[in-house]
């Protein structure tokens, strides 16, 4: 997949948009690069983030990102070594890596 503008877009649990942009391979790499704009620093949990709507518009598409399915994504092992390494890769950029 070739990289990508995307404008991630977050709707909080008070009603507040945050809305970051970020270059990207696919919406899930999206979220985690923006995570860090909207200034959440820390590795959230499924916890702290059910209930927050959130989108990705890697133009010309929009995708709806369910945010628990993407962290349970990262946190998970993976079924290879490549998996592995790309779910690590993802974690990392909450990180400024």
């Amino acid at each position: 997949m070739s990289i990508s503008k995307c404008v991630v877009r977050l709707k909080d649990d008070r009603g507040v948009e945050h809305r970051g942009t970020v270059e990207a391979r696919s919406p899930y790499e999206a979220v985690c690069k923006a995570w860090p704009k909207f200034a959440w620093n820390n590795a959230p949990t499924v916890e702290d983030v059910r209930g927050l709507k959130i989108s990705v518009e890697q133009i010309p598409r929009s995708f709806q990102v369910n945010l628990e399915k993407l962290f349970r994504h990262v946190s998970s092992a993976g079924d290879s070594p490549k998996d592995h390494l790309n779910r690590a890769r993802l974690l990392l950029r909450g990180e400024g890596q």
